[in-house]
């Protein structure tokens, strides 16, 4: 399965943030999306792991409503629902099922409160890789994957002025070549 889109510049996690302003919340999705998508080769799985328990939020929700086809095989519909703890394994997971991956992200809408430590921002995630799928006659096949993704957030500040995501409500359509 696709990494569902998620979404801190370099600056923005190294520093205390205390208002949002949109070129941190666009940072902040842009350096989470890659982190989680394994596309930060600097960074050990260590770090990666790190990195997402700070910036997600210990009651952090997930939700996506998931639509594929898998060549030969009729249309599937799935919704998922994870915790922080879910999403982690899943980050995981998604990182040495998918070769070749790639993400861009594009921040369609921000709206942040007047208090600047919310924000609900909707994002645009078009993902391509490739991945293993059953080849119909018991074995297995490399087959090139594409997805989109829109996805509703909310990014808050933490109590330590930590950007978090607390809560991602997507749609991803998934499409195998």
């Amino acid at each position: 399965m696709l990494l569902i889109c998620l979404s801190i510049s370099s600056s923005a996690h190294a520093r205390k943030v205390r208002k949002l302003d949109n070129n941190i919340i666009k940072a902040f999705i842009q350096k989470t999306s890659r982190v989680s998508g394994g596309l930060e080769t600097s960074m050990s799985q260590s770090d990666v792991l790190d990195f997402l328990e700070r910036h997600i939020h210990d009651d952090a929700h997930f939700s996506s409503y998931i639509r594929f086809q898998i060549p030969g095989q009729e249309p599937q519909v799935t919704n998922m629902e994870l915790q922080k703890s879910d999403f982690l394994e899943q980050t995981q997971t998604g990182q040495r099922v998918m070769d070749n991956y790639y993400n861009e992200v594009t921040v369609e809408e921000i709206k942040i409160a007047g208090d600047k430590r919310k924000a609900n921002v909707k994002t645009t995630s078009k993902e391509s890789g490739s991945m293993n799928v059953p080849d119909g006659v018991g074995g297995m096949r490399s087959t090139p994957v594409k997805g989109t993704s829109t996805c509703h957030q909310v990014i808050t500040i933490s109590k330590r002025h930590v950007v978090q995501l607390y809560n991602a409500d997507c749609e991803t359509h998934i499409f195998f070549e």
